[in-house]
Parts: C-alpha cells; structure tokens; sequence
C-alpha cells in the first residue's frame, strides 16, 4: 500500500492498453496520477485530453523535463522500446525512480548503459509483469517444498517475437531464476529459441503468429515427479500482481531485482536474434556484443498502431 501522504506518479505515452488498465489499479493503491506526457503516435491532441479526463488525470504535460519536476515516480510506457533511454534522461537528472515496461531496450548497447546508471545509484525497474505473478509464484514455491526438481520448460503464446517473447522469457526466470548462459534459434515462422541456464535446465520459448489466434502464456513444466501445466491469462491480476510489488519498492527507495536479472531477458531475445543469423548456433549471452543485431523498435511500433488501427493490438 502506499504511505499516509499520496505519492504521486507520473506517465509517459500513452498509446498501449497499459496505462488505462494500469491507471485504476494505481489509483486503488492509493497513488495519484500528477499526469501524462505523450509523444503522440496514437492520440491528437484532443484526444489526449480526453483520454486524461477520461482517466481522471488532471495535468497533461508537453514538456517531459515538466512531469519530471512534478512526480515522485515515473512510468515508461511508450510501445517503442528504442525511445526508453531518451524519455528516461529528466527522471534521472532529477534522481528519480522509474518503471520501463518492457522490453527495457532492444540493444546491447542500451543494456550496458542502464546497468551503468544502476552503478551510479539510479534506481530503474521495469519489465514483465508475468515474473511477478503469484500464480506462477505459489507454483515455484509449490515445486520446492514438495521437492520437485524442474528439467525442462516450454512456453508458448501469440504475438511479435521480442514483444511478447520476452514475456515467457521472463515468465521463465519466475520459474527458473536467473542465469540463462546460452540461447539457439530453433525455428524463425513461428519464432521458437532454446534456452539454457548455468544450472543444466533448458526451456522453449515459442511464438506464434497473431494470424493463428490468440494464445495466453502457458508453460508445460518437466519436474522429476512428472509434469506441471500453467497459463497466464487474467492481464489485470497479473497487472494487480506487478504494480503491487514493485511500485511500493520504487517510492521506498529499494531495487525489486536486480537490474541485470531483468535484463538477460531482453538479452537472451537478441542471442536468439544472433543466433537465427549464425546458422541457428548456440550463442552465450557472454558473448554480446556492442553490434550484435537489435530488435527495431520503430518498425515496431508502426506495426503495432497498424493492428491497434484494425482492432487487433494490445
């Protein structure tokens, strides 16, 4: 919950289901929504305006480094994750905390830089928030008081490969923890990676094509005593799950995981990447490197209005 005195919150863009499904959760927690700066890829003006009434947000701000002065904490929500590192530059000249949805980034480059500024005491979190349900937490704590020792995961969904990829991926650290050390590209269409991690167990990442219909985020789990099945599908208990542990951390001053551990996600994306580009070899995430291939997230981002304009994004 949050303290006595509301702490206030402040977003950036506005053009996914994010924010107006994140809005009320926060405003139940007790934070206020000081206002919203956006970049304007899917809202005029006007409409801009009315999404803020619509949500009870009283200031629209056309300066970031303005909702930077104004709010205790920040949310990146913007869909192109190559603008992240560029909306976040106020929030940290102010020393603020902030949230990036995910995915964080799309470069190694842009990985290194904000492993950097954790260095340097800047306090940024973000990502998925399928590592932070509890449905996939009361499984793992399951699993371990019964003894269960996990081989191997697969996990499915529908979607773009990096966009939702890296939901599974980080649904797999859930599970698995941190630690990937190695990545192949199995298949491109429908895109499929194996992953390993430094303690022998390796999980499947596949993504099918939106063209096959929706499909929820669903792990098949191989344990020692036989097999476990989860799928994830309720989007606002996990987002309920996820603002619930990491924004009260956020206005605490205090990391919910390491900023590195969020990171081999995406990570792990580009090895795949790399990998689908090098005969479908294994590839270490050790062995990243400044130009390694990177996920566009412009091209992203068109791709993704497109559908959101034919009724199909989220």
């Amino acid at each position: 919950m949050a303290s006595s005195t509301p702490k206030t919150i402040g977003i950036v863009d506005v053009e996914t289901s994010h924010p107006q499904s994140w809005i009320p959760i926060l405003k139940q927690m007790g934070y206020v929504i000081k206002g919203i700066y956006d970049s304007g890829l899917r809202y005029s003006r006007d409409e801009l305006r009315e999404f803020a009434e619509h949500h009870g947000v009283s200031n629209v701000y056309t300066k970031l480094d303005t909702l930077a002065e104004n709010v205790d904490v920040a949310l990146i929500l913007s869909v192109n994750w190559d603008v992240h590192l560029q909306h976040l530059q106020p929030f940290l000249e102010r020393n603020k905390p902030v949230l990036i949805d995910k995915p964080l980034i799309g470069t190694v480059r842009d990985a290194r830089w904000l492993l950097r500024l954790e260095q340097v005491g800047h306090l940024i979190t973000g990502g998925s928030s399928l590592r932070f349900s509890a449905q996939l937490q009361n499984l793992r704590d399951r699993l371990n008081s019964e003894n269960k020792q996990i081989h191997s995961i697969y996990t499915c969904c529908s979607g773009h490969s990096f966009y939702q990829g890296s939901h599974l991926i980080s649904l797999l650290q859930g599970l698995l923890g941190k630690g990937i050390t190695q990545v192949r590209c199995l298949q491109v269409e429908p895109w499929k990676m194996e992953l390993e991690w430094i303690g022998g167990q390796r999980a499947i990442v596949e993504v099918f094509p939106e063209e096959v219909g929706y499909l929820p985020f669903s792990a098949v789990v191989s344990t020692d005593q036989g097999i476990e099945y989860l799928t994830l599908s309720d989007a606002e208990r996990l987002y309920a799950d996820f603002l619930g542990e990491v924004i009260p951390m956020l206005v605490g001053g205090k990391q919910p995981v390491p900023l590195a551990e969020l990171l081999e996600v995406e990570l792990a994306c580009i090895a795949g990447l790399q990998s689908s580009e090098s005969a479908d070899s294994w590839i270490g995430l050790d062995r990243l490197a400044l130009d390694s291939p990177a996920f566009d997230g412009v091209a992203f981002a068109e791709e993704y209005l497109a559908r959101f304009n034919r009724g199909g994004a989220t």
